[in-house]
């Protein structure tokens, strides 16, 4: 309840669940279903390496689309609507119909993780007095060490056993995710930093 929790250390946690979900989405969780995919869906090797390339074409065009986004979209609009699409794009991907379908929702969430992952730290540390930026860009880059973890952990083991399972059990620690990071997000337009004060809301 302290005012350093709710400025600086919920921001820098709600950073973190983007870089999460960010990793989870976009990085690491795709590999491990590979050979689910083709045994258990009957896709190609072929043609799961295509949606591995049709992703990193939705992560380049986000790239592109997050270095001017301020000039089209409020960038705290843009993280929530990322946010909410991300969460929709996995649990869709759980339906089997096909390469265009999957490929479909591989790139949207590569173009969604991308934005997050540029959009998300700029508002974030923008918001951050000088002193304290270091330190919640390192608690932020910690949702990257979490995703690794569990997306390399669980995703295999579920994937064993069914790669609908898997993709539901990943969009839902993504929904999880997300319910912790939008009221930080909500918040973060309501945050002007006084030097001052923040001085005087450092815990000893």
């Amino acid at each position: 309840s302290s005012p350093a929790f709710k400025t600086i250390w919920y921001p820098a946690i709600a950073g973190a669940c983007t870089f999460f979900i960010w990793t989870v989405l976009c990085r690491f969780s795709y590999m491990p279903l590979i050979p689910a995919l083709i045994h258990q869906e009957g896709f190609t090797l072929a043609s799961t390496a295509w949606l591995g390339s049709i992703n990193f074409l939705g992560y380049l065009l986000g790239a592109l689309l997050g270095i001017n986004f301020k000039k089209y979209m409020n960038p705290i609009l843009g993280i929530k609507i990322c946010l909410i699409l991300s969460v929709l794009s996995l649990g869709l991907s759980a339906i089997d119909l096909g390469f265009a379908w999957l490929g479909i929702w591989r790139f949207l969430i590569g173009l969604t993780a991308s934005l997050l992952t540029v959009l998300s730290p700029v508002v974030i540390l923008e918001k951050m007095p000088e002193d304290y930026r270091g330190r919640v860009s390192g608690a932020m880059f910690t949702g990257i060490g979490v995703g690794v973890i569990l997306a390399g952990f669980l995703v295999p083991y579920l994937a064993k056993t069914s790669v609908v399972h898997a993709w539901l059990s990943v969009a839902f620690l993504a929904f999880i995710a997300v319910l912790i990071a939008w009221k930080a997000f909500s918040d973060l337009s309501k945050i002007a930093f006084d030097q001052s004060s923040v001085q005087s809301q450092k815990i000893n």
